[in-house]
């Protein structure tokens, strides 16, 4: 984990690289994201909906369907893509919920039958993003130790809690340097409620309206 530009998207396309270097195949890791948008930051980048045969309410609704085990060919295709596969990585896992890291779990569970009696089907697994980012929608953080939960959220933060090793990125790569040292206090202030008043009498200084003609 880390805040914007520490160099988490840089750090997973390095851990992609080595891996089909070392391996000769991109099926050894997969990686994928919860939008399309940072999925296709990555070569071989695809939506864990759609890595994963997880179907979305066509309602209209961000809710999750109850997920069905798969069957017939969609079941048989999933097992052949993940057949070489040893690890998963999930980018933007603010926006990963309880229900949907069961959801996952149980896929890839699914995915890897010999070893479906393990989490994950036994596969390595790895979260990666910014928890001040987007929480996600109609469903339970990960991080929600108190309030109401599903039999399957509660099943989910579970799944969270054996997630035992963790990475964090303190440094950031885009604001560096003394003259960019408020703004780095400002942007961590601003992910963790904390902004003040003079925070933002400063930003509204910055305002695209109010800046001349040539620093527009």
């Amino acid at each position: 984990s880390g805040g914007a530009g520490t160099g988490k998207t840089r750090l997973l396309r390095t851990i992609l690289q080595q891996s089909e270097t070392l391996s000769g195949s991109r099926e050894r890791v997969k990686v994928c994201a919860f939008t399309n948008n940072a999925a296709g930051q990555f070569v071989g980048g695809v939506t864990v909906h759609r890595l994963l045969r997880l179907d979305v309410d066509r309602s209209g609704r961000p809710q999750f369907r109850n997920q069905n085990e798969l069957d017939g060919e969609r079941l048989a295709s999933l097992q052949d893509e993940f057949s070489n596969t040893l690890a998963v990585i999930i980018d933007e896992k603010s926006m990963i919920g309880c229900f949907m890291l069961w959801c996952i779990d149980q896929r890839l569970r699914q995915a890897k039958p010999q070893s479906a009696h393990l989490p994950f089907g036994g596969l390595l697994v790895l979260l990666c993003g910014d928890m001040s980012q987007l929480p996600p929608v109609g469903d339970k953080p990960l991080y929600a130790s108190s309030g109401q939960k599903t039999a399957k959220q509660q099943l989910g933060y579970a799944l969270y809690k054996l997630f035992k090793m963790g990475f964090k990125l303190k440094t950031s790569m885009r604001q560096q340097g003394e003259a960019n040292e408020d703004f780095r206090q400002e942007l961590g202030r601003l992910a963790d409620g904390s902004f003040t008043i003079a925070d933002w009498r400063r930003w509204s200084s910055r305002e695209l309206a109010t800046l001349p003609e040539e620093e527009r």
